[in-house]
C-alpha cells in the first residue's frame, strides 16, 4: 500500500476543518464552498487510495457512481468559486455595493454551475467509470466536440474571466491606490490595503494554478485527439463497463502525470490551511482555544492578552470579501482544487 496516500488525503481533510469555525461565523458563501468541495474531493481520494490499493477490482459500484460524478462537479467548482472570490474583489475595487443578487452569484457560481456540469456530463459520459491501481475509481470522459462545449470550453472561459476580473480590480485599485486606504477607515472596514494586495496575489496564483490543471487535464483527455460524436446510441454503447486499468497498462506519460494530478488536490488543501489559518484571524482563534482548555483544567495563562475575549465578535456582512481577507488570502481547485478527468475513454 502506498501509505503515503491515504495519509497525505486525509490530512488534508483534518487541515481543512481548522478554519471553518470563523468561516461558519462569517458565512461567507465562496471560502464555505472552498472548504467543502476541497473536502469532499480528498476525503474520497483518501478511502479510494485504501481501496484500490494494489487492486481494480469492482467492489464498490455505488461509491464509484457518486465518486465519479462528484470529481466533475469538483473539476467545475475550482475555477468558479476562483471567480467568486475574484469578483468580491472587483466589487471592492470598484465601490460597488453587495446585494442579494450578488450573493445569488456567488451561490450558482459555487454549487448552481458545478450540479449543472455534473448533469450535463452524462452527454460525453461514455462508459460507467474507470478504475485505476492505487487511485481507485474516477469518471471518464469521451473527448469530443460536445465535452469542450460542455465542460471543458465552460471552465476555460471562466478561467479567462478571473484573469479579466482579475484585472480590472488591480487596475481600480491602482488608480484610487492614494485615496483607498482613506476610503476604507471612512468606511471602518476590517479590510485594508495590506489584504487587499495580499488577496489579489492570492488571486492570480490561483488563477494560474487553474490554468495550468485545466491544460494538463485537457493533454490527458484529449490525447488521441478529437473524437467523433456519431450519435448517443454510438457514444454510450456498452454504457455499464466498468474499464479496470492496472499500473502495468498505463502509459509512461500516464504514470507520470497521473500521480502528479493526483497530488495536486491535497496540495490546493494544505495551501488553503496556510491562507487561511495561519494569519491573523487563526492566531486569535488558537489563542481562545488554548484559554478555554486551560479553564477546563482550572487553570489560566497571563501569556495570552485578556483582551482576547472569549465570546467572538459579531459576523460582518455575509458575502463581504473583508470575511475571507480578515482571514487570510483564499485557496481553491478547489479548484484547484481540483478534481481531475479520467484520461481517455478506455
Amino acid at each position: 500500500m502506498h501509505l503515503e496516500m491515504p495519509i497525505g488525503a486525509f490530512l488534508a481533510c483534518a487541515l481543512l476543518l481548522v478554519p471553518l469555525p470563523w468561516h461558519w461565523r462569517t458565512q461567507n458563501i465562496t471560502t464555505l464552498s472552498m472548504i467543502a468541495w476541497l473536502f469532499m474531493s480528498n476525503f474520497t481520494y483518501g478511502v479510494n487510495a485504501i481501496i484500490w490499493s494494489g487492486r481494480v477490482h469492482d467492489i464498490a459500484p455505488l461509491w464509484c457512481d457518486i465518486v465519479a460524478k462528484s470529481h466533475i462537479g469538483a473539476t467545475a467548482a475550482g475555477p468558479a468559486t476562483c471567480l467568486s472570490l475574484v469578483l468580491q474583489l472587483w466589487r471592492v475595487a470598484t465601490s460597488r455595493p453587495n446585494s442579494m443578487n450578488t450573493f445569488a452569484l456567488d451561490v450558482f457560481l459555487c454549487w448552481g454551475y458545478p450540479s449543472i456540469t455534473m448533469a450535463l456530463h452524462y452527454i460525453v459520459q461514455g462508459h460507467r467509470f474507470n478504475i485505476w491501481e492505487n487511485f481507485g475509481c474516477f469518471h471518464t470522459t469521451y473527448g469530443s466536440i460536445p465535452a469542450i462545449l460542455i465542460l471543458y470550453g465552460p471552465i476555460t472561459l471562466i478561467g479567462v474571466l478571473n484573469f479579466i476580473f482579475g484585472g480590472l480590480a488591480f487596475f481600480n485599485f491602482w488608480r484610487h491606490r492614494h485615496s483607498f486606504a482613506a476610503g476604507l477607515e471612512r468606511q471602518k472596514s476590517p479590510f485594508n490595503m495590506r489584504r487587499y494586495v495580499r488577496a489579489m496575489i492570492v488571486s492570480v496564483l490561483i488563477a494560474i494554478w487553474d490554468a495550468a490543471v485545466i491544460i494538463v487535464v485537457d493533454i490527458m483527455v484529449f490525447q488521441d485527439g478529437i473524437q467523433p460524436y456519431r450519435s448517443w446510441a454510438d457514444v454510450h454503447f456498452d454504457f455499464w463497463r466498468v474499464a479496470q486499468v492496472p499500473i502495468v497498462h498505463m502509459t509512461p506519460h500516464e504514470q507520470i502525470l497521473f500521480p502528479v494530478m493526483w497530488w495536486t488536490v491535497p496540495a490546493s488543501a494544505y495551501w488553503f490551511f496556510c491562507c487561511f489559518a495561519l494569519g491573523d484571524e487563526g492566531a486569535t482563534e488558537y489563542a481562545l482555544w488554548y484559554r478555554w482548555i486551560l479553564r477546563i483544567f482550572g487553570r489560566t495563562d497571563s501569556s495570552v492578552s485578556d483582551s482576547v475575549e472569549l465570546q467572538p465578535s459579531s459576523p460582518p456582512s455575509p458575502t463581504s470579501i473583508t470575511d475571507i481577507i480578515d482571514i487570510k488570502p483564499d485557496f481553491d481547485i478547489a479548484s484547484s482544487h481540483l478534481s481531475f478527468d479520467s484520461v481517455d475513454d478506455l
